[in-house]
């Protein structure tokens, strides 16, 4: 550095002397005239002191070279991250000057990097909050949902075939909102939600069922996943995947059999009545529940009531109720009915036979950024079915779980005597369901099933004041 300072020196004085002497030379500094000077500083800016007169000093230090480049950089972008790289420029020039110092140079040039990075965003699968066993960020809304008033319309979500009316033939889910979920279940993506209050959507069918809309629903009308008797709702768990929490089955017995438990889920399922004189039959022992309530499934499904004489036949269990999901990323408004009810256990048929146990109630998740409830959020159990006595023929089926009560669902009636009626079901008042009463010498009546699962989560829990049954708050995110 002190050899370049040298040299420039040197020049410049060389230079100052020839000028000095008017000499014409393209490199000469214009002089200021009559200004002379000691040192830079008696100079105006940008003027230098050379042999005592200032002298311009716009070159000094400027100038373009040669040379190569090594750097890394930051850069931003979309959906992109941070990234470095090398970029490589090249520029020629000349340049003279007058002074002494360093200069510095400037150049452009052209490189390519290569980084990686990662961001995050908010798009159509962004419901707002953490959805229940739901990754919302896969679903993409197709269309609305809204039935036209008095449409009572059933869906199967095994065939996903929709059946209805004509008023409501229009009506139906489009296949592009409908999305396999990880664990079977099956989501039905919309940006809508609405049925009106004459109107019905009951779904069936051996897969849960998760509405997920990215807007707003409202249910003035029924959305049920409920099972009828022995017809599971969607989603129910069979007696095999249950395993202790289904209903037992009783045994048959030719004097007078037992009748079948019922179903579990939320609350135990009720026994069954035993037959025989003497109770020598034993019934089927209520399910209990062991089953996770954080699976997306429903309800156990009663024990079978043992067979009886020859000409006599156990009535069948009811089926759980079904497991429905909503997930919505607006208002959910309910004024009408949503439920998942257990079906009610059948009947006798002929002498000495016992009735089935009814079925467990079954899962409704209810989620949303506002969340509003004057109507009926129910999962209540079936009742049992009744017996029948030596002459009886058929008895009674329990009746289904309530959809828009908390009052327990009744057992099924004796046919013939001596013989027991079934059990109720599991409701508000009572989680479990009911033993059926021991008041027979023949067939036994069926227990009751026990209720279901009710979850309400929600950003802003606008105010629950209908009824759920089994009891349940919403709780906020």
């Amino acid at each position: 550095m002190e050899r370049y300072a040298a040299g420039v020196h040197h020049r410049l004085v060389t230079l100052a002397a020839l000028c000095a002497l008017a000499l014409i030379d393209p490199a000469c500094p214009a002089p200021v005239v009559s200004l002379a000077c000691g040192g830079d500083a008696d100079c105006p800016a940008g003027y230098a002191c050379v042999e005592a007169v200032c002298f311009t000093a716009a070159n000094e230090g400027e100038g373009e070279g040669e040379g190569e480049g090594e750097g890394e950089g930051e850069g931003e972008g979309e959906g992109e991250g941070e990234g470095e790289g090398e970029s490589e420029g090249e520029g020629e020039g000349e340049g003279e000057g007058e002074g002494e110092g360093e200069g510095e140079g400037e150049g452009e040039g052209e490189g390519e990097g290569e980084g990686e990075g990662e961001g995050e965003g908010e798009g159509e699968g962004d419901l707002g909050f953490n959805a229940d066993n739901l990754d919302a960020s896969t679903l993409t809304p197709i269309g609305t949902f809204d039935l036209p008033a008095g449409c009572v319309a059933v869906y199967d979500t095994t065939t996903e075939v929709f059946t209805s009316g004509g008023v409501c033939a229009a009506a139906a889910i489009d296949a592009g909102a409908l999305s396999a979920l990880p664990d079977g279940g099956l989501a039905v993506t919309l940006t809508h939600l609405w049925i009106p209050t004459t109107s019905s959507l009951t779904v069936r069918g051996g897969r849960a069922v998760t509405f997920v809309v990215f807007g707003d629903a409202v249910i003035e009308g029924t959305l049920s996943v409920g099972a009828d008797l022995a017809s599971p709702g969607a989603g129910a768990r069979s007696a095999a995947s249950c395993a202790t929490s289904a209903g037992g089955t009783a045994p048959d017995d030719s004097s007078g059999a037992g009748g079948g438990g019922g179903g579990a889920f939320g609350g135990l399922g009720g026994s069954g009545a035993a037959g025989d004189t003497g109770d020598n039959s034993p019934a089927g022992a209520g399910g209990t529940p062991t089953v996770s309530a954080a699976t997306r499934a429903g309800g156990c499904p009663g024990g079978g009531g043992g067979a009886g004489n020859s000409i006599g036949s156990g009535g069948s269990g009811g089926a759980g109720g079904g497991a429905l999901q909503l997930a919505v990323q607006g208002t959910l408004t309910i004024s009408g009915t949503v439920g998942a009810p257990g079906g009610g256990g059948a009947g006798c048929s002929g002498g000495d036979a016992a009735g089935g146990g009814g079925g467990a109630g079954g899962r409704v998740v209810l989620e949303a950024g506002t969340l509003t409830s004057s109507g009926f959020i129910t999962a209540n159990g079936g009742g049992g079915g009744g017996g029948c006595g030596d002459s009886g023929t058929n008895g009674g089926e329990g009746d289904n779980g309530a959809l828009q009560s908390g009052t327990a669902a009744s057992g099924g009636a004796v046919s013939g005597t001596p013989a027991g009626a079934g059990g109720v079901g599991g409701a508000q008042s009572s989680a479990n369901g009911g033993t059926a009463p021991d008041t027979s010498d023949n067939g036994g009546g069926g227990g009751g099933g026990g209720v279901g699962v009710v979850i309400l989560r929600a950003l802003v829990c606008g105010g629950v004041s209908g009824l759920t049954s089994p009891a349940a708050t919403c709780q906020p995110f």
